[in-house]
């Protein structure tokens, strides 16, 4: 598993990000929504939210629901549209993190690292909330737009880990994501299968990132981004899962530019995409341990299985890894055949690994895990 990048970009990753977002062309600008992007209070499709001030350095909007909760029978379902809401929705405060333990490995019980999800996990399901950060401006023309997808081996982490208005003030608009994780966002099982149109399941933390990707099509324009100059990316699984969408034909037309930072997919690694077979397999082993085997109400058992549960029985470490699976029609072919076959969505990219990305890996097993073994 790699880990989640601290609360804020590191200064080299800032500086890529900027050089890739505004020194390529501009395209047209996008029309307008009502709202200036320098308002505290903007209107989105679903209904108005009212963000904060970040020390005259422009605004941010934590917790916009950008799909409903994926809770009771959505559970293991695709993402579905969220409700709309009356009057002004306050966006001060971020949401809660997608389903996870407690990143909590150090000897006196603290967080390995400084994202809030890692010190202390989550046990709510209805997480589907993203996070924008806009710049102080005046007019112009629309801003280009980052979409960063956290890393955390799609079992740990949250977009609200990542504090973007450094980035924002370097005059662009960031969306920060959260997306079903472990095997709430990645469970294949032959139920599950039986019951969708295309006879596929797994997948779901990739259709909740292209939920946000669409959102930000219909709204990005309200805060002052240009929904024409979408670049998506991500560091360690989020940049893993950017490479997946690059590949995936439903993320068509959603993003013009990626950034991939200390992740692939095309490579041999734990969040390697697996086939559908290979991936219900887990899935059967999966469903059974947590005492859903029967085949004939596996569907039904798992959806009334706690979240607690559920998380508990994920794992941690390399075991708990859950990797995306091929089937389901967001990835339809392994990475490797798409490119091969030049069925990929072809955008400029930025590929390379943070600096420094391997001491976390270090300092934990060789360092402070190894010495607590020997002594």
């Amino acid at each position: 598993m790699k880990a989640p990048s601290p609360r804020r970009f590191p200064a080299r990753a800032t500086a890529a990000v900027v050089a890739l977002l505004l020194s390529l062309t501009v395209p047209p600008p996008a029309a307008r929504a009502d709202s200036g992007p320098d308002s505290l209070v903007v209107r989105t499709d679903r209904g108005w939210v009212r963000g904060a001030a970040v020390r005259d350095r422009g605004q941010v909007f934590h917790g916009i629901p950008f799909a409903a909760p994926p809770t009771g029978e959505l559970r293991w379902r695709p993402p579905q549209p969220a409700a709309r809401w009356p009057g002004v929705r306050n966006a001060t405060e971020p949401a809660h993190p997608c389903p996870q333990l407690p990143l909590t490995l150090l000897p006196d019980g603290g967080p390995v690292l400084p994202g809030e999800s890692n010190r202390t996990g989550s046990t709510t399901e209805d997480c589907l909330y993203l996070n924008v950060w806009t710049p102080a401006r005046t007019g112009g023309r629309p801003l280009p737009v980052l979409v960063w997808l956290h890393g955390g081996g799609n079992v740990y982490g949250a977009g609200s880990d990542y504090n973007a208005a450094a980035l924002a003030a370097r005059g662009m608009v960031v969306v920060t994501v959260n997306y079903r994780l472990g095997a709430l966002g990645f469970l294949a099982h032959p139920a599950l299968s039986a019951e969708s149109a295309d006879h596929t399941s797994g997948d779901y933390g990739l259709m909740d990132q292209q939920a946000a990707l669409r959102w930000v099509q219909r709204n990005i324009g309200a805060f002052g981004g240009d929904r024409n100059r979408v670049t998506l990316g991500g560091q360690s699984a989020g940049s893993a899962d950017t490479c997946l969408h690059i590949a995936s034909p439903t993320a068509k037309d959603l993003f013009h530019r990626a950034i991939q930072q200390s992740g692939s997919c095309a490579s041999h690694g734990g969040l390697t995409p697996l086939t559908l077979g290979a991936a219900e397999r887990k899935g059967n082993d999966f469903a059974a341990s947590v005492g859903c085997a029967d085949p004939s109400t596996t569907a039904d058992c798992l959806r009334a299985v706690p979240t607690t549960e559920l998380i508990r029985t994920s794992g941690t470490g390399a075991a708990s890894l859950w990797a995306p699976n091929t089937g389901p029609r967001v990835l339809p072919r392994p990475p490797q055949t798409a490119w091969a076959e030049g069925r990929v969505n072809a955008v400029p990219t930025l590929n390379g690994s943070t600096h420094d990305e391997y001491r976390y890996f270090t300092a934990l097993y060789v360092g402070l895990l190894g010495s607590a073994a020997a002594r």
